[in-house]
């Protein structure tokens, strides 16, 4: 679940930039409001392999968000605004936490904020850029948060992010990558309902369950 928050982080020369270098990307941060998209995730562990994950997230500022996992199948992330819970339809397992707790350290959390502004937070670099996509290095000027540095991937006209990269303080990576993005298009609240969410999922899980059983020579 710890990866999973810091991933809500949501973003050639080796150099800072200046204040009017990062405008272009503030303002496009700023002007998104929501944003649902497919994701394939990897967790980069040399000690027990790399993880691999995909789905599909939906996030409207300034604190909602909803993942939901086809590879692990049934599991979701979701934050109501007020509380975060963590479900696991083939498990049956649920956990919740106060969303507000969670969501102190605005260098973790900078993807849900409405007015944060880059430079009070990070030191911004240019890693790299072609004509289709730019990468931006973040690194928090807060000594104690929970990330040493951010990778962001993102292309202009239109406005898209591409891959999101973190490396927290214990050297751990999370990468997400992400395809077939809607940008500030009308998302209802019922999305973020988590007793709807959690009942779908059960009721998609019980009747593959069914249906396995329903095979012939599965008893």
């Amino acid at each position: 679940m710890y990866y999973i928050y810091i991933c809500i982080l949501f973003l050639v020369s080796g150099q800072a930039f200046g204040l009017d270098q990062t405008a272009r990307l503030q303002k496009e941060l700023s002007a998104l409001k929501n944003i649902r998209t497919d994701f394939t995730q990897t967790i980069f562990s040399s000690r027990f392999g790399d993880e691999k994950a995909q789905g599909t997230v939906t996030i409207v500022k300034p604190d909602k968000m909803r993942w939901i996992y086809e590879v692990p199948e049934g599991r979701i992330f979701l934050a109501d605004g007020t509380t975060f819970y963590r479900y696991d339809a083939k498990d049956k397992v649920e956990q919740k936490s106060s969303q507000k707790e969670l969501m102190q350290d605005p260098t973790s959390f900078f993807f849900l904020w409405d007015n944060i502004q880059l430079k009070d937070h990070f030191t911004v670099s240019k890693k790299s850029a072609n004509q289709q996509q730019t990468t931006y290095m973040l690194i928090p000027k807060d000594q104690d948060s929970d990330m040493k540095e951010i990778e962001l991937t993102v292309s202009f006209s239109p406005f898209a992010i591409h891959v999101l990269e973190t490396t927290d303080q214990l050297g751990q990576k999370n990468r997400l990558e992400f395809s077939n993005s809607v940008i500030n298009s009308t998302i209802s609240d019922t999305v973020f309902d988590y007793q709807k969410v959690k009942k779908t999922l059960e009721k998609k899980d019980e009747s593959q369950e069914k249906n396995r059983h329903d095979q012939p020579g599965v008893s």
